[in-house]
C-alpha cells in the first residue's frame, strides 16, 4: 500500500469526492474485501487486464451493489482501464451511467480504497423497474377482486412510488356515485420489481346510507351554514372566516356535544373517535376561528341535525407588524 501522501494525491487527482462518500466507499472495500460474491450482472465490455482487471470489475461491482442496491437491475460495467496515480496502481471501472470506481492493488491487500469520482448512484425511478405505474394499477385491482371487494365502489386516488422501498402504493377511494365515503376505501403495495402484493387493505367499515337524497341546492347549503356557524359560536369558537361545504357519507361521532344536559356545548376532540356503525349522507361545513383553527361541522342532509364533526388543524396567521414606539422629544 502507498504512502498516507500518496492517497492525498490520489484524492485531489480524482476531483471532487464527497467526504460522506468517500467513507461510505472505504467501508464498503473493508466490508467486501474477499467476502461478498456478486451477483450476476451483465459485464459490459472489459478494456482487458486478465484476471487482475476482472478482480477490479468484482470489487467495483459489489461496491455498487452496497452504495445503491437497485444497480444490481441495471447498471453495467463499460469499460475497466489501469491507470497510475503517484505510486499507486489503480484499476478505473467505468459504470453506464458515468460513475468512475477506482481500485487499488498492492501485494498484500488485494483492494484498499475505492473512489468515485462520477456522480453518486442516483435513487431509482419507476422506469427502472418491470412494474411501473399503470401496470401496478392493475395489478392492485387484481389483487382486491380476489380479496372480494366491490370494485364499482371504488375510485383511484393515486399510486406513489416509494424509491427506498421499491414498491408502489396504489389507493382508492370508496364512493357511491360521485359523493365520497369519509375515511374509507383500500390500498395496495405493489413491488415495482416482480409484481409480488405485498399489502391489501379493504376498509368498508359500514354499509350503504339508507337515505340518499337529492344533491342540496343552494337555499339546503345556505341553512346548512347558518346551522354550523350557530354550532360553533354556541360552543365558544369564533369563526373568522367563510364557511366551505361538500357533500359527503361520513359516520356520526360525538365531535359537539354538551358534557352535561343542562351544560354548555362544547367541542369534544376525543368524541370524534365514538364512530356511530352506519353511514349517512352530510353537508360537511367547514371554518377557520379567529385563532387559525379549522372546524368542522356535520349536517345531516335530510333532516338538517348536526350529527358530528371534527378540529382538522391549525393554520399558522400572519404575525401583526411590530410596533416601534417614537422617541421622546427632547
Amino acid at each position: 500500500m502507498g504512502s498516507e501522501h500518496s492517497h492525498e494525491r490520489v484524492r485531489g487527482q480524482c476531483g471532487r469526492v464527497m467526504a460522506s462518500l468517500s467513507a461510505t466507499l472505504l467501508l464498503a472495500g473493508m466490508a467486501v474485501s474477499g467476502e461478498a460474491s456478486p451477483r450476476a450482472l451483465s459485464p459490459g465490455r472489459s478494456g482487458g487486464g486478465g484476471a487482475e482487471g476482472e478482480r477490479a470489475r468484482v470489487r467495483a461491482l459489489e461496491l455498487m451493489r452496497s452504495v445503491s442496491p437497485f444497480a444490481t437491475r441495471k447498471l453495467t460495467v463499460t469499460s475497466v482501464e489501469k491507470c497510475r496515480q503517484g505510486n499507486d496502481d489503480l484499476w478505473k471501472v467505468i459504470f453506464s451511467d458515468g460513475t468512475e470506481v477506482f481500485v487499488s492493488h498492492t501485494p498484500k491487500q488485494e483492494v484498499a480504497y475505492f473512489w468515485g469520482t462520477g456522480p453518486l448512484p442516483r435513487e431509482p425511478k419507476p422506469e427502472d423497474f418491470a412494474f411501473r405505474k399503470d401496470s401496478a394499477i392493475a395489478r392492485a385491482k387484481a389483487a382486491l377482486r380476489e380479496k372480494g371487494a366491490d370494485l364499482s365502489q371504488l375510485r383511484l386516488s393515486g399510486a406513489h412510488f416509494s424509491p427506498s422501498l421499491r414498491n408502489w402504493t396504489v389507493t382508492f377511494q370508496r364512493m357511491l356515485g360521485e359523493m365520497p365515503y369519509r375515511g374509507q376505501g383500500a390500498g395496495v403495495t405493489v413491488s415495482a420489481e416482480m409484481g409480488r402484493i405485498n399489502g391489501c387493505e379493504v376498509d368498508f367499515p359500514t354499509p350503504p346510507p339508507a337515505m340518499v337524497p337529492e344533491p342540496a341546492g343552494a337555499g339546503a347549503v345556505e341553512r346548512a351554514k347558518q346551522k354550523a356557524r350557530r354550532t360553533l359560536e354556541a360552543a365558544g369558537v369564533v369563526p373568522g372566516g367563510d364557511t366551505f361545504v361538500k357533500t359527503e357519507i361520513v359516520r356520526p361521532n360525538a365531535s359537539w356535544k354538551r358534557r352535561e344536559a343542562d351544560g354548555p356545548l362544547q367541542h369534544n376532540l376525543l368524541g370524534e373517535l365514538e364512530k356511530a356503525e352506519h353511514a349517512v349522507v352530510a353537508l360537511v361545513c367547514k371554518t377557520v376561528d379567529e385563532k387559525g383553527n379549522f372546524f368542522e361541522v356535520w349536517i345531516h342532509a335530510v333532516n338538517g341535525e348536526v350529527v358530528g364533526g371534527s378540529w382538522i388543524g391549525t393554520r399558522r396567521l400572519p404575525k401583526p407588524p411590530a410596533v416601534t414606539a417614537e422617541p421622546p422629544n427632547r
